[in-house]
């Protein structure tokens, strides 16, 4: 079975702005989703939901990435 690397799965050799891009455009994402599920449509509530558990995870990274910044100093 392969296993699928999501954008927060790659690590914390990610840089800042790549992070704070893909947060932006699953941000959009969402809130396209979510704008058709609030008129009926069903199966864009699942990926609504997708799309806020990516930016869950991309949030994580972002503070360890905060977090490991501060701990440098």
């Amino acid at each position: 079975m392969k296993t699928r690397k999501t954008k927060a799965s790659l690590g914390t050799e990610r840089t800042k702005m790549s992070v704070m891009d893909d947060l932006k455009a699953e941000f959009v994402v969402w809130e396209r989703e979510d704008y058709l599920f609030q008129n009926g449509n069903k199966a864009a509530g699942t990926r609504a939901r997708k799309a806020l558990q990516e930016i869950k995870k991309l949030s994580q990274l972002r503070r360890k990435q905060i977090q490991d910044i501060k701990n440098a100093e």
